[in-house]
Parts: C-alpha cells; sequence; structure tokens
C-alpha cells in the first residue's frame, strides 16, 4: 500500500517521501512503547509538580558542587563508589522514604526529604534531634553549618500533626530556604500512641501536596508551646538516644556528626575537615578506630556566636564565653590538654591538635564528634530525663580501644545562655535519675564486658 501511494506522488515528492517513511517508523516504535517521552511523572495518577516537590533532586536530578549549590544533569545511584581520599571509599546510601515499626516504635524514616542531595563523599551530615519546640533552634545552625542534616523528630500523639505543620512552615514560609534544602526529618513514636482517631496519618507520597498558605499559622502552629505537647502533657520520657540513632543511621554521607540541635559550628568546619581528610595525614589512621572531638563552649545570653577561634578566645578572656556545662560537669566536656589548646591560635588549617583515650582523667568525658556509620550506636533503652544517657557509648569505645582525634580549629557553641547548676538540678527528675543508673550499672555494663571484653582504664 505505501509503494502504491508513493507511485501515485509526483516524481519531485516521491524522494522526499521516501526518506520520511524510515524516519517515521523509527519515531513510531520508541513512542508506542513509551521510550521516547517517559510517563515516570505521571505514574499511579500523582501530579508531576507533586512528584517534583516529594522528590526534589530525584525527578530534576541535582548536581551538588563542593559547596552544595546545585547544577542540573547529575544521576544518584544507591552504592555508587566514591573517594574520600587514597584510603577512604564510600558508597552512596538509599533516600528512598519508608515507614516501619523498630521495636516499640513506629518510624517514618526521610518523610520530608531535603530538596538538595549530596553524594557520600562531598559533605558531612549533622545528625541530630528534636521535638517540635526545637525547630526554632534550625536556621541558626544552618546559617553556621551550611550543609546536610538528619533530624529525627519524636512526635507521640497529638505532637504529630503539630510537628508536621511545623516542619511545612519551616519549609515553604522562611526567610531562606535553608531548611528546605538542607533537613531531612524523620518522625518517630511509641505504637501505643498513635495520633488520634480521626487525624489522619499523611503519607511521605501525599505530604508535600497539601497547599501551604504561609498567612494562615498561628504562631503556636509555627512553633509549638512546651506545656501543650502531647509529650509534656503524659509526662513521657524522651526516648534520646532512639532519636540519635536514627538520625544517624538515615544520614547519607560517610563522615556524621552526631550532635545537639542547640549546639552550634562555626562556619566552615565541613571543608576544613574534608580537606584535612584529602591531604591524608600520616596522623589519620584507617586501620584504627578513631573519632574527632570538637571543643564546646557556652556563651552568655546576648552575646553574638563566634565565628572563628581568635574570636571565641578573645570572648574567652573577657568572661563571656566558658566551657560548655562547666558548673555542672566539668570533666563531661574538658578536652586533653585543654589549656595548650586554648593557647593555640596560629594554626590556619584544620588539624588533628592531639589524641586522648576515654581512660583515667578523661573517664568521665562524653565528646561530641565527627565519625562514621561503623561507630558503635547509643543505647536505646536509656532516656533523656534519667541522665547519663550517652556515658555507655563512650564506655564501648574505650573498651574498643578508639583514639580520639582532637580538632585544633573546631568548635561548637550552644544557644546564648549558660545553664547554671541551679538550673540542671530544677530539671533534675530524681526518680527517672534513680532509675536508670540501675539499668546502666546493673545491667547494661556487665552486657558491655560480656561483649566487648574488660579493657583497664575503662569506666563510666
Amino acid at each position: 500500500m505505501w509503494l502504491f501511494w508513493v507511485e501515485e506522488v509526483s516524481k519531485p515528492h516521491r524522494w522526499i517521501i521516501l526518506l520520511l517513511i524510515p524516519l517515521a517508523i523509527y519515531l513510531w516504535i520508541p513512542l508506542r512503547s513509551g521510550k521516547l517521552f517517559s510517563n515516570q511523572n505521571h505514574c499511579q495518577g500523582v501530579a508531576p509538580q507533586a512528584l517534583q516537590r516529594f522528590y526534589g533532586g530525584l525527578t530534576k536530578r541535582t548536581n551538588l558542587t563542593s559547596n552544595g549549590t546545585s547544577k542540573a544533569g547529575r544521576r544518584f545511584h544507591a552504592s555508587s563508589k566514591f573517594h574520600l581520599n587514597k584510603n577512604l571509599t564510600c558508597f552512596d546510601r538509599d533516600t528512598s522514604s519508608n515507614v516501619f515499626r523498630r521495636g516499640r516504635y513506629w518510624v517514618f524514616q526521610n518523610y520530608l526529604p531535603a530538596h538538595q542531595r549530596f553524594h557520600c563523599n562531598e559533605t558531612i551530615t549533622y545528625t541530630t534531634h528534636a521535638d517540635p519546640t526545637f525547630f526554632n533552634n534550625l536556621e541558626p545552625l544552618l546559617e553556621r553549618w551550611q550543609g546536610p542534616i538528619s533530624l529525627s523528630v519524636y512526635a507521640p500523639g497529638t505532637d504529630f500533626k503539630k510537628a508536621v505543620k511545623a516542619i511545612l512552615y519551616l519549609r515553604e514560609c522562611s526567610h531562606s530556604n535553608l531548611v528546605k534544602n538542607f533537613v531531612t526529618f524523620h518522625l518517630f513514636f511509641e505504637y501505643i500512641f498513635l495520633p488520634p482517631i480521626g487525624e489522619k496519618i499523611i503519607q511521605p507520597q501525599d505530604i508535600l501536596k497539601i497547599p501551604v498558605r504561609c498567612d494562615n499559622f498561628t504562631a503556636t502552629e509555627m512553633l509549638p508551646v512546651k506545656e501543650k505537647l502531647f509529650k509534656n502533657k503524659h509526662k513521657l520520657k524522651y526516648p534520646v538516644n532512639m532519636a540519635r540513632n536514627l538520625a544517624r543511621e538515615f544520614a547519607t554521607t560517610y563522615f556524621v556528626f552526631p550532635c545537639d540541635i542547640e549546639l552550634y559550628p562555626n562556619p566552615g568546619l565541613i571543608g576544613h575537615f574534608l580537606d584535612m581528610i584529602k591531604r591524608n595525614d600520616s596522623i589519620l589512621k584507617p586501620s584504627i578506630h578513631q573519632v574527632f572531638p570538637i571543643s564546646v563552649f557556652e556563651i552568655q545570653l546576648g552575646q553574638a556566636l563566634p565565628k572563628t577561634k581568635r574570636q571565641l578566645l578573645k570572648l574567652y578572656s573577657k568572661g563571656l564565653v566558658q566551657l560548655f556545662h562547666a558548673e555542672i560537669c566539668e570533666s563531661c566536656h574538658k578536652i586533653p590538654h585543654w589549656n595548650d589548646w586554648m593557647n593555640d591560635s596560629i594554626s590556619t588549617e584544620m588539624a588533628v591538635f592531639t589524641i586522648g583515650k576515654r581512660l583515667g582523667s578523661l573517664k568521665s568525658w562524653e565528646p561530641f564528634y565527627i565519625g562514621t556509620h561503623s561507630d558503635p550506636l547509643f543505647d536505646e533503652r536509656l532516656n533523656w530525663d534519667g541522665r547519663r544517657d550517652k556515658m555507655t557509648q563512650g564506655f564501648v569505645l574505650c573498651l574498643k580501644g578508639y583514639e580520639f582525634h582532637v580538632l585544633n580549629n573546631a568548635f561548637l557553641v550552644h544557644k546564648p545562655g549558660v545553664k547554671t547548676k541551679d538550673m540542671s538540678l530544677a530539671e533534675r527528675n530524681d526518680t527517672a535519675v534513680v532509675e536508670q543508673n540501675a539499668l546502666i550499672f546493673d545491667k547494661i555494663v556487665p552486657e558491655l564486658k560480656a561483649i566487648h571484653g574488660a579493657r583497664a582504664g575503662c569506666s563510666l
């Protein structure tokens, strides 16, 4: 039929048509199979705009430079291999959303993912935790951190809805895109504390389809009030170590920084640290267990946070900055060779200042440090209210022979305001402390010694 029709066409046009026929066939075959124009953005009846908002860099692939800015055209695949230096390699990790049971908790992993994505070797993930009343720390933290944050949010009962509203406000209505670009939110709660019947749990694939009107938020929706939280009304203990572990496990970079949301790092820390790793100094020994502690301070209320170590030392000399929790537990946060570190303001590039172990005078040390996914997790039986929640993890680090490579030019400063001993005593839950001490010393410590073996000098 095709040849008959061509014969009928006038001779000048015949050769043009003969050339067009194979082109039409070439285009028709992939079009019919759906490969020419992918329909992935219309799967399961979801609008492509909603998919774009939810998946961010998955439907619109992003390319991130060393400082986190995005460029189009880069693909992400779980298990893709990358190098940090000639001795260190890492693999990209899965970033899909997931809902599952873990012990007595329901966990919503990657419930609201950050818009920007990073390969495993490009940055460090700040892993932290909170209830919704601490969300006001995110923007000041990100202004200094300028990198990914993995945040686990404890949201039992009616707190789940409060958390979702506050997160949407932060993502869509903040003065900057820092939260939207960098923070991935994970929510969790005990299975006995589901949101009330009638409050539908919005699924991850639907959350960003919700229209956000910034002028419709009340003050308590922007930042929930502590006294009105379900957690506080029902006097629930805060499962801090479950929160810490979830945030760290869901981070996608090789290096992770488990920390508290009210502790703000000095600007530029990520780049300087990775430069040190790339130099591959002889002091960095991948064959041994090592982490990189960061000195931590608190500052008087009303003072601007220091950006450099020189500024930090100047404020310290004026009595405006002091060691973190100096009035509560000085030994808990004082690094080895503290006085020497405080007198060292000459170094310009980041390096390991000293190496210590959690022995002797450092047996109560509970540093905040940059580490990796291979480091021991926190004991999830321990809660915030009973205190000593980090001590058992530090004990395990000691039993396993970890070296603490203290960094010279890195520091943390707590949200302005110095915590006094009286303030700490006023917050103390004596019953919870007694119960948790019994759990630690009667059960957990003997377990850890049986599993890891005893080591001289290691204690709590």
